[in-house]
């Protein structure tokens, strides 16, 4: 494995070139399993010149990642990056252990999967929201510019950049609302206070995990990481399901609910995804999209109305 494991980068693709012929027409998102001569297998990706940010993305949240599961000694969460790095032609590489997950998803998995999780936002803080590097969510770059509060990162650098981006009437006059009455209490100063910024996945739904480990490194499907709300990490969780209540359980039992309105939070932080996946794909994503924004928008209107009825 010391071949493989050289920092080199025009060196290390030259030698895995000559023992992998069909390396060399590698192309962006394109992954496969290579067999070093120890009998040891890698999982590598070359990405092209156009999407060199997202494997670089990619893997720097790994080892952000990587880094905030095993601060306590547990193994890593993720498999191990051996490489990474950029060709003399401006591309990007990486390479990690490959993994053979599994698919036993028992309540005992489902309970150490969240508690693990959990373990892993505690341990993988930062001063501030956000990412020292672009990273994708599916297709889509985030904007990780940095913020010191999180409702402010929240609804610009997620929401409203989606937002701006989709650039449609139905989904602009949505969010100008949800700002007036939705956002301000949801993310009120006294929650914003208590939000601290952790590693997130960001990309965490049911078919990205094996076991009780996080799959995080597909040729499709990759880390898409921040620092941000730990709870946010759960949104995506709800969309697609796949993850039983001993899941949340465990999560839950490490870090506990953010209360009050832990349940109208689980939803804006779902909607981001809606959103994205309106982005990309269009269609029923949008009415889902406009859906859960009706429903914040009316809760928010509620929780404004009773305010007012106590003065």
């Amino acid at each position: 494995m010391a071949v493989i494991m050289r920092t080199d980068a025009a060196a290390l693709l030259g030698l895995l070139q000559a023992k992998l012929p069909d390396l060399a027409p590698f192309t962006s998102l394109t992954s496969t399993k290579y067999s070093a001569c120890t009998g040891q297998t890698l999982f590598c990706k070359l990405s092209g010149l156009s999407d060199a940010p997202q494997v670089l993305g990619e893997a720097s949240s790994l080892q952000a990642l990587q880094a905030a599961s095993t601060a306590t000694g547990e193994a890593s969460l993720t498999p191990p990056i051996r490489a990474c790095g950029e060709t003399q032609d401006g591309k990007q590489f990486l390479f990690t252990d490959h993994v053979q997950f599994g698919s036993a998803r028992s309540e005992a998995v489902m309970k150490q999967l969240g508690k693990r999780l959990a373990e892993m936002h505690l341990n993988g803080k930062n001063d501030r929201f956000g990412f020292h590097v672009p990273t994708h969510c599916g297709a889509t770059e985030q904007d990780n510019t940095f913020e010191d509060k999180w409702s402010t990162f929240w609804t610009e650098r997620r929401i409203g950049d989606l937002v701006r981006r989709l650039a449609d009437a139905d989904v602009t006059r949505l969010d100008k609302e949800l700002r007036q009455h939705a956002w301000p209490v949801l993310f009120s100063k006294e929650t914003d206070a208590k939000i601290k910024p952790a590693i997130l996945h960001g990309d965490l739904w049911s078919g990205n995990y094996g076991a009780a480990i996080l799959r995080t490194f597909d040729a499709r499907i990759s880390p898409s990481s921040y620092y941000g709300h730990n709870e946010a990490e759960l949104g995506i969780c709800h969309m697609f399901g796949g993850f039983s209540s001993a899941f949340f359980r465990g999560y839950h039992d490490v870090i506990p609910k953010l209360q009050p309105h832990y349940e109208e939070r689980q939803k804006a932080y779902e909607l981001y995804h809606h959103l994205n996946h309106a982005l990309m794909f269009g269609g029923s994503y949008k009415s889902g999209a406009t859906s859960i924004m009706r429903d914040l928008l009316r809760w928010g209107k509620s929780q404004g109305a009773r305010h007012r009825a106590d003065l």
